[in-house]
């Protein structure tokens, strides 16, 4: 404690729901992706978010190849792998 003040972990408290920002882009957006990604920490279980990939599928609104550009495509990009 100081000043009268608890830091808490960030953690403890907030919390995004999977298609928070999918409610809020304009639909004719959906199909382009150029540049997002979504970090799973793969292959480490023993991660912190163990449950990331599960998460990114479970959100409703994006097709097969958006999935492919954001878990895949745009990182390998990004890192100049070869797609």
């Amino acid at each position: 404690m100081k000043n009268g003040m608890m830091a808490l972990d960030s953690d403890m408290h907030v919390y995004d729901p999977p298609d928070l920002y999918l409610n809020y882009m304009d639909k004719k957006w959906g199909d382009r992706i150029p540049r997002g990604e979504w970090p799973t920490d793969y292959p480490h279980i023993d991660s912190k978010w163990p449950h990331a990939l599960n998460s990114f599928l479970a959100i409703k609104g994006l097709d097969q190849v958006s999935q492919q550009k954001i878990l895949w495509d745009n990182c390998a990009r990004l890192y100049g792998l070869n797609p």
